[in-house]
């Protein structure tokens, strides 16, 4: 076995991640300090923007320009 895992972080873990990426400007120096993929942190921070929130709801629909953070920094 090759010994790879799936991590499963908590919402405050995946928030701190996000705001660290937020603070520091990169997604990809953020991910290689936690060993995951800097696609994973760019997804998490357009989520945070769109819906407050690191993962999608399940029942979300599209927010409105106005409710979308844009100004994150």
């Amino acid at each position: 076995m090759s010994g790879n895992f799936i991590r499963k972080y908590t919402e405050e873990e995946r928030v701190k991640i996000v705001e660290e990426a937020l603070a520091c400007g990169s997604n990809s120096l953020v991910a290689a300090k936690y060993n995951i993929h800097s696609g994973l942190v760019s997804n998490w921070k357009c989520n945070y923007r769109r819906y407050k929130q690191t993962l999608k709801p399940k029942n979300a629909t599209q927010p409105k320009d106005e409710e979308i953070i844009v100004d994150y920094k």
